[in-house]
């Protein structure tokens, strides 16, 4: 459009912030999804976080059953429980996740923010408002 600029984009290309709309691509193994909502359009924007701190805490038990098991003749308990432990905990930071959901009455575009902090993630929906309140102003001035 004329006289659009990007304002913001993911790493990998698939959500574009620009001074007028907001794109998501997503492609999965047989299908494909295009999704474009105007800045005007825009609704309701959300940040949410998920993670599982029980995962740790179950992490935390196996590892001191694993050494309140294990003698001085064998370690094997304790081996084990620091095993069970550590993939507890790997777990625990590959289902974290943060997803930005941006809707409009008709669609809404939800990414997956994989790897970056919550307030990072917040500030997708911080470019999306400003891009907005922006396009909102320079309609009002015309």
């Amino acid at each position: 459009m004329e006289g659009e600029q990007v304002v913001l984009q993911s790493q990998d290309g698939t959500l574009t912030v620009t001074t007028h709309r907001v794109r998501h691509v997503t492609k999965r193994t047989g299908s494909a999804k295009f999704t474009s909502i105007m800045l005007e359009a825009v609704t309701s924007c959300e940040v949410t976080h998920t993670s599982y701190p029980a995962l740790i805490a179950v992490a935390v038990i196996a590892f001191l059953a694993g050494l309140a098991l294990s003698s001085s003749r064998d370690a094997t308990p304790s081996v084990y429980g620091g095993v069970v432990a550590a993939i507890l905990v790997g777990l625990y930071f590959l289902m974290r996740r943060q997803v930005v959901r941006l809707s409009s009455p008709s669609a809404h575009i939800e990414k997956d923010l994989a790897g970056i902090s919550f307030d990072q993630a917040t500030g997708v929906v911080d470019a999306v408002e400003s891009a907005k309140n922006a396009r909102h102003f320079a309609r009002r001035a015309l």
